[in-house]
This record gives structure tokens, C-alpha cells and sequence, in this order.
């Protein structure tokens, strides 16, 4: 998130300095300073909740249970945020000091009810292990050791932005900040506990929890795969009839893997295929010279494609949004077909 912060503040020409630290610093200065620069800030603040609700975001899709969407948003919408780090910060990120302070259990930060529905925000700070190379100095003290690299383990908590949706109909959404590169297992973990956080903020508001089943999104893989005119794919994992596995990825000149030749042709010498990954984008036009790519993965496995009933899909992931208006546009191809 504050890589995406920090680049956001450049946009808008405000000030950044080393570290989330010195830049929340100087961005409090610089706003105080006149009515210009607040209002800078303030637009800027306007982008960061764009990227809060619907940024990079892994997508799992429930059935409302017990209540109806309009008696969850009613109650949902008279309560309280705690009274934490988070909170009053938002929506900026904490500095590096401050999140080394707060646990690892998600707390309410933010509600925002809207005319689409109601919008739950939880911050989370969550620790991910990623193995780095040590640097030469510690590779000369072992000498008498044949060896051409070696490696540890670095520890890095970030700050987490996830979110909650209840839509006046239809399914409820739970939103995971993907920023910062998780990996598969530490997005399906973060669902988890975001389940678990929304279910007791319910538990406490209406008596109850209101997730009903979740939605299986296999489906969707092999759908996308066949309506041509449906965006660009640019990624596919497929299994041949042969019992062949193949991966394919073409990003480079925003190609269409469908029509690509090589795949078309590997395609009509066998049987058939069946798809379990894609990755597919939308090109929209911003402005005369501007073109956004909003993205959609559906990560399925080849155990999915065997017995999708057996081994579901449940999360999408919606990545390269411009605007909240990219998301959406994405986010809507997503629920026609549920």
C-alpha cells in the first residue's frame, strides 16, 4: 500500500520524503500551509480510498444468510469504529514505527455506506516471510565452502487494507488487499481471517453471522476461454486430451492467446482442451492517448479442472484498476455470470 501511496503523491505533486514516516510528516506541514495545498491533499486522500476499496483485491463472493442486505446494511451502518492506530490514521498507511506497535488481528477501521450498499474496511498487519540474497562480504566467510550464494529469511509486516461489501442486492464481498505480492496461501489465510472478523462485527451488530454459501467461480474459467469477443487473454493453464500440461502467457503486444497461431494450432491437433487458469484484460480508453488495462485472474488449479465440486475456486482477483469505474467494469463481468 505505500508503495502505491507513494506513487499517488507524485501524481498530485505532493511532497515524499524517505519513508512512510517523513512523508506523513511533511504531507501534514504542506497541507497546513494554505487552502491550495489542502485541497491537494484532500484530493489525494479521495484516490487512496479508490485504492482501498477497490484496488488489487483477491474477490470471494457469499449468498446473504439470515437477513436481507437492506437489515444488515441498517444495522451495520449505526456502528462504531474502534478507536485504534488505524483509525485515525485512515486512510493512510502507518509508519513503519507505529505498525510495529499493533498486533496482527484485523480491527473495523473505516464504514462507508454509499447508494450501492455499505462498505466494512479492515485493517490488518500482516507478516510475510520472502527469502533474500546476503551480500558477498558474508559469502567470503565461508571460503573453504564451494559456494555461489547464499540466502535468508527476511520478516516485513505491511499494513493491509481489506474490505467488506454489502450491496443493496445480491452477493456480499469480502476484499482482500493484495498489495505487496502474497502469495497463494497467505491470500486464502487472509480470507480466512477476514471471514472470521466480519462474523463476529455481525455476531455483535445483528445477533447472527450473514455469510451463506460461497460461491464456487470455476465456471467462469472455461466461459471466458470460449466467449471470444470477452476481453484479451493473456494467460492460460490448460490440460490437452492427450494428458498434456501446458502454460501459456502473452502480454507482450497485448495479444489474444485464443487467436494467437501457435495456440490455435497446437489446439487443432488434439482433441480438446480444458482450461483451469486464465488471466484476461480489458483494454478501456481513458482519454485520446490514455488506454487502462483492468485485469481479471482466476487462479485455478488442475485438480479443479478433475472435480471442480470436489476442489472449488472461490476467489477471483482483480488487479491494474485505474479508477474505481475500471473495477467495477471488471467486478460486473464477474457477477453477470454468478
Amino acid at each position: 500500500m505505500w508503495l502505491i501511496a507513494a506513487r499517488k503523491l507524485k501524481e498530485h505533486d505532493l511532497p515524499v520524503a524517505r519513508g512512510r514516516e517523513n512523508t506523513t510528516k511533511f504531507l501534514v506541514e504542506f497541507a497546513l500551509k494554505s487552502d491550495s495545498n489542502f485541497a491537494q491533499v484532500v484530493e489525494f486522500i479521495s484516490e487512496m480510498n479508490f485504492v482501498i476499496k477497490a484496488g488489487n483485491k483477491s474477490i470471494t463472493f457469499y449468498e446473504p444468510y439470515n437477513f436481507e442486505n437492506s437489515e444488515i446494511i441498517k444495522h451495520l451502518s449505526d456502528l462504531n469504529t474502534s478507536d485504534s492506530r488505524f483509525s485515525k490514521k485512515y486512510p493512510l498507511p502507518l509508519t513503519d514505527t507505529e505498525l510495529a506497535k499493533v498486533g496482527s488481528t484485523p480491527q473495523l477501521t473505516h464504514i462507508d455506506k454509499r447508494s450501492d450498499g455499505i462498505y466494512l474496511v479492515y485493517c490488518t498487519k500482516r507478516t510475510t516471510v520472502r527469502e533474500v540474497e546476503l551480500p558477498e562480504s558474508i559469502l567470503n566467510q565461508f571460503s573453504d565452502i564451494k559456494l555461489s550464494k547464499v540466502t535468508g529469511h527476511e520478516s516485513i509486516d505491511r499494513q493491509h487494507f481489506d474490505t467488506v461489501f454489502i450491496p443493496t442486492d445480491g452477493n456480499i464481498e469480502i476484499r482482500i488487499d493484495t498489495s505487496g505480492s502474497l502469495h497463494v496461501k497467505e491470500i486464502l489465510s487472509a480470507h480466512s481471517q477476514i471471514h472470521t472478523a466480519f462474523n463476529a462485527t455481525c455476531a455483535d451488530s445483528l445477533g447472527n453471522h450473514v455469510l451463506g454459501p460461497i460461491k464456487n467461480l470455476f465456471s467462469l474459467i472455461d466461459n471466458y476461454y470460449k466467449a471470444k469477443k470477452e476481453g484479451i487473454v493473456e494467460e492460460l493453464h490448460f490440460e490437452c486430451s492427450t494428458g498434456t500440461i501446458r502454460r501459456e502467457i502473452l502480454k507482450r503486444d497485448r495479444k489474444d492467446l485464443r487467436t494467437e497461431e501457435f495456440h490455435l494450432a497446437g489446439k487443432s491437433a488434439i482433441k480438446a482442451i480444458t482450461p483451469f487458469r486464465i488471466g484476461i484484460s480489458w483494454p478501456r480508453k481513458k482519454s485520446e492517448a490514455a488506454i487502462s488495462h483492468p485485469s481479471l485472474l482466476l487462479p485455478g488449479l488442475l485438480k479443479m479442472a478433475r472435480d471442480s465440486v470436489k476442489f472449488p475456486l472461490y476467489t477471483a482477483q482483480i488487479e491494474n484498476a485505474e479508477s474505481e469505474d475500471d473495477f467495477n467494469f471488471v467486478l460486473d463481468k464477474i457477477r453477470s455470470k454468478l
